[in-house]
Formats: C-alpha cells, structure tokens, sequence
C-alpha cells in the first residue's frame, strides 16, 4: 500500500510541477557536449541564381546550467574549378550570441540570396559554435545552385 501511495504522490508532483521544471529533466545519453548543434540545412535545399535560401541553426545545451556561445557563421561559394566563381560575392563572417538555458534549445535562420549574376554550383555555410576561445561544434550545411 505504501508503494502505491508513493507512486501516487510522485505522479502528482509530476503533473504539479512547473513546466520550467520539466523541461530540465535529464538529458539523452547522446549529449556529451557543452554546447552541439542538431541541425544546420538550408530551405529551400536548391535556388537558382536571383533566389534566396534560409540556412537553419538548431543548438542544443547539454548541461544544467544556462551556456552563452558564440555562432560564427562563414560562407564560401564554389564552383567547378573551386575558386570563387564569375559574379560572386566573397562573404563577410557573421557572429551572433546566443544564451541557451539549462537543457534548452537555440534557433536560428540567416537567408542568403545567390546575385543573379552568380556563376556557383553551390554555396557552402559553416557554423561554428564557441565559448570564449574554445570550439565547442562545427557543421557545415551546402544550398544548390541551379544554373540556366
């Protein structure tokens, strides 16, 4: 009887605790870093030079503690003779902070838009995700180009 009333009880706390509370339950065993990104794809995954494309960025933090990172994000375009193609852009790096509360999840989108007169197969993005001067992740996502 006592058995059943405990399990009782700890159902009820269950159902009464705050959803904050919940969300910082344990963390699946293939989380071992601080810091690791889930995702990186673009949407749409192909564009044609004048198109546009959202990179998506999903983090997660592994610890119990809220983490602040840095994502520096680079991107390259290439072609076939993996220069820098006819009509492209070279890229600035972009760098945006991110606080990641205990357990929790981090998203984020930067669209990139292909010049028109772009000669690219492809647009390579990489994140890297870091403390301080510490590398905590990397990923590296890449948009078609169709060419007409």
């Amino acid at each position: 009887m006592r058995l059943v009333a405990g399990m009782v009880l700890a159902a009820l706390a269950l159902v009464a605790a705050p959803a904050n509370a919940l969300a910082a339950g344990p963390v699946p065993p293939t989380c071992t870093q601080i810091v690791r990104i889930t995702g990186l794809a673009f949407t749409p995954p192909t564009v044609a030079p004048g198109g546009a494309s959202a990179a998506n960025l999903s983090l997660q933090n592994c610890t119990p503690g809220p983490e602040v990172v840095t994502a520096t994000w680079t991107g390259r375009f290439v072609g076939a003779d993996g220069g820098i193609p006819v009509g492209c852009p070279v890229l600035d790096p972009l760098l945006q902070k991110a606080t990641l509360g205990p357990y929790g999840d981090f998203h984020s989108a930067v669209t990139y838009t292909v010049p028109g007169s772009c000669a690219a197969t492809q647009l390579q993005v990489t994140v890297r995700i870091q403390q301080d001067t510490r590398i905590l992740d990397q990923r590296t996502a890449a948009l078609r180009i169709t060419q007409p």
